[in-house]
């Protein structure tokens, strides 16, 4: 065994670090094949096993401990790859940002500073695909996998499985979105390239297409909808242009309205376009089950279905009178004003995906990213807001009694729900006190009894419940939008990892391979007014923007000098460690040598404190 493997098996992390010191050969291999950065991963002490493997990569020759020696089967199956740079993001997330900031690295030509570019290296990010062997029974990572120069894909390149949803659950994106450190993982800037950079090049095509055909979808809808007749609100036939209610006779799919007649002949065209629509979008939704299969299910995809079913059915002339007039029945009216807002509010959840103004909607929807279930950002702050309810209710219920006993003659106070009702409602300005306490005082149903109490208990409710409660509300949900505001970014990212993901998943391999690349290089010098106005819209794939060689090289400078402060500053206290741990030894030789003089000299010593 290397010397190098049994100093970490044994957990000497300073001597790891001599030898290294002494130019050991970092990627030495064990008779069973692991490298010293295996033997630091199975360390039952995490943290000196920790302090390994920072050491390790630290190191100048970290690369080699990077590559991968795994390989796969052909076709479909349930095998993950298993990499070093997976069990760093597993184990030790807390040091990928070593990892990370070493895949960033500048590339200066000093005689063409419009040459200069940034260079960002994905190829331990996105690990989705290996080499077939020579002998063509497998898959292997040893393979050369990208061009030398451009970091393009080889042509060779496959998948490590055909199970493209497996690969999209346990992409290293999603492990790192998994992860207690997920935000320092998800926000750095490698890891915003490559989201981005999957994004631009399939994502957004594939995104704004489907967008745009729900767009088409909704807006015929709803002129459809809104230019129907209501069933309780039908014009008459005479001359008087007054309403029928014909809803007592829709309740049935057999029903008719002989005596009715409406032109409808704009909605039948418009109907059938809807229709249309509303078959493509199923046929869509079908070919990303059979694709994706369970993977699939989820509430999002769930209300789409919902969506377009019922919108089918609701078009659909089901009854006689529905035919000659567009009348729809009872049903089809109660199920368009559901569909109608469920349309619209998923309208919402695609705009989430939206790079520049997601953030707005991510601020209000959020995603519960274990569990795969969707929330709503606000329920932080009604988790709030409950512990305040018994307190606000008692209040409301207060109120209601008093204008209940007061007010009972007039309709809104009539009974003590409607009381309840009226004064929550009186909460947000509807107070209607010209109405109340200057109505007609010879009709009964407006007349006031009791005005001094009456206007007493009104005024004690303007200023406690209008006004103090309302206030202190407003004060306890901005204090939780401020932690709103500070989670949606992130949400945001981790919504258009799933995004990107699930798209590639649902893609044919040769379109899948476009929004692959190792190597990314990203040219601050080279631009235009298209790039800015692209970059100001969020769809280029660096997060550099406007910034010129100096200020960059100047930036990375001091990064480094930081770094080498850093590492002077760990060899000092290293230094240090080393003597005390000299002296503590020292100590505890002459503790003991004292022990055997005392003894042998019989001298009588009582310890003390």
């Amino acid at each position: 065994m290397p010397v190098l493997h049994l100093a970490a098996q044994n957990g000497h992390v300073y001597i790891v670090k001599y030898l290294l010191d002494c130019k050991a050969k970092i990627d030495a291999r064990n008779a069973q094949g692991e490298t010293v950065f295996d033997i630091a991963m199975r360390l039952e002490d995490k943290t000196k096993g920790k302090e390994i493997i920072r050491i390790l990569l630290e190191n100048s020759e970290w690369r080699s401990l990077m590559k991968p020696t795994d390989r796969a089967p052909l076709g479909r199956h349930p095998f993950i790859r298993n990499t070093p740079f997976r069990q760093l993001v597993k184990n030790f997330p807390e040091l990928v940002d070593i990892v990370l900031d070493e895949c960033i690295t500048k590339r200066n030509d000093p005689a063409n500073p419009f040459n200069f570019f940034v260079e960002y290296d994905f190829r331990y990010l996105d690990d989705t695909y290996l080499m077939p062997e020579k002998d063509g029974n497998g898959l292997t990572s040893t393979e050369t996998l990208y061009d030398e120069y451009l970091g393009n894909l080889n042509k060779e390149a496959r998948s490590y499985t055909e199970n493209y949803d497996l690969i999209a659950q346990n992409h290293l994106l999603r492990e790192m979105e998994k992860s207690k450190f997920n935000v320092q993982l998800l926000s750095h800037p490698l890891t915003k390239t490559l989201i981005k950079y999957k994004w631009n090049n399939l994502g957004r095509y594939i995104y704004y297409t489907a967008f745009s055909i729900y767009i088409l979808y909704i807006t015929l809808f709803t002129l459809f909808i809104t230019y129907s007749t209501a069933p309780y609100h039908v014009p008459s036939n005479n001359a008087t242009h007054t309403f029928v209610d014909l809803s007592y006779k829709l309740w049935e799919y057999d029903a008719t309205c002989s005596d009715v007649y409406l032109e409808h002949d704009k909605q039948v065209h418009v109907k059938w376009l809807i229709v249309i629509l509303a078959i493509c979008q199923l046929c869509k939704e079908g070919f990303q089950f059979y694709k994706r299969r369970l993977a699939y299910l989820s509430i999002e995809n769930g209300i789409e279905i919902f969506i377009y079913i019922s919108t089918i059915f609701i078009v659909f002339d089901i009854s006689d009178c529905s035919h000659r007039t567009g009348i729809r029945l009872n049903v089809q009216w109660i199920l368009a004003a559901v569909c109608s807002f469920v349309a619209w509010l998923n309208l919402l959840l695609l705009i989430r995906k939206l790079p520049r103004f997601g953030i707005y909607v991510v601020m209000f929807f959020g995603k519960i990213h274990n569990s795969e279930k969707y929330f709503f950002n606000f329920l932080d702050i009604l988790s709030t807001f409950s512990r305040f309810v018994i307190i606000f209710a008692l209040f409301i219920f207060a109120f209601s009694i008093s204008f209940f006993i007061m007010m009972q003659n007039r309709s809104e106070f009539s009974s003590l729900t409607d009381s309840i009702l009226k004064t929550t409602v009186m909460m947000i300005g509807e107070f209607e006190f010209v109405s109340i306490f200057h109505g007609d005082t010879v009709n009964h149903s407006e007349k006031l009894y009791g005005p001094p109490w009456a206007k007493s208990i009104f005024l004690l409710f303007c200023i406690v419940m209008t006004i103090l409660l309302m206030n202190l509300l407003v004060g306890l949900a901005v204090d939780d939008i401020k932690g709103v505001q500070e989670e949606a970014e992130l949400q945001r990212l981790a919504m258009m990892v799933d995004t990107v993901l699930q798209i590639e998943a649902s893609m044919p391999p040769f379109i899948r391979r476009l929004s692959h690349i190792g190597i990314y290089r990203f040219f601050p010098n080279q631009d235009n007014w298209w790039k800015r106005i692209v970059r100001r819209f969020g769809y280029s794939p660096a997060q550099k923007t406007d910034i010129d060689e100096d200020q960059y090289l100047d930036i990375e400078d001091a990064k480094d000098e930081l770094r080498d402060d850093f590492r002077r500053q760990e060899k000092a206290i290293d230094l240090m460690q080393r003597n005390i741990d000299i002296i503590n030894d020292k100590q505890t030789k002459l503790e003991k040598m004292l022990d055997l003089i005392i003894k042998e000299m019989k001298i009588q010593y009582n310890e003390t404190d």
